[in-house]
């Protein structure tokens, strides 16, 4: 019996030096079918994963090294692409970014020569109209 609980108890021991070791690898997110799921990846990770994800009212930027990759809605030009009404699937947004900020309709990104862009509607202006609104990213002087 005491053999038992010694293995018991070694496993157990093992089984907590695991768990410690896995938590100190980066989390990353992935985004699939409309939710977020948080994923422990240990060895090189895909490219649909991303150190940081932000979602906004309809669209989602995902981080990957300095490249700000983007999808879904693009109504009011939350996603910086002209062209597209929305995105299925993930496309490069910007490069050489530093960090981004996400809202509702619109997002701000720093680049690493520190200048900042935004696009879509970020300061809530005109929602019914096209002011205040860019369906491309254009140069500003901070993200608020």
């Amino acid at each position: 019996m005491k053999k038992i609980r010694s293995i018991i108890t070694i496993i157990g021991m093992l089984s907590l030096n695991v768990v410690a070791e896995e938590k100190k690898e980066k989390d990353f997110y992935y985004y699939n079918n409309h939710t977020i799921e948080k994923v422990l990846y240990k060895e090189k990770k895909p490219s649909k994963y991303f150190e940081i994800l932000k979602c906004g009212a309809y669209h989602c930027y995902g981080q990957k090294g300095s490249d700000l990759y983007v999808t879904g809605f693009n109504g009011q030009g939350q996603l910086g692409i002209k062209d597209k009404l929305s995105l299925k699937d993930w496309q490069i947004g910007l490069r050489n970014i530093e960090f981004f900020k996400i809202y509702n309709f619109g997002g701000c990104v720093k680049t690493k020569s520190n200048k900042y862009f935004e696009t879509g509607n970020v300061r809530n202006l005109n929602s019914f109209g096209t002011f205040g609104i860019s369906k491309e990213w254009k140069e500003v002087e901070n993200c608020y």
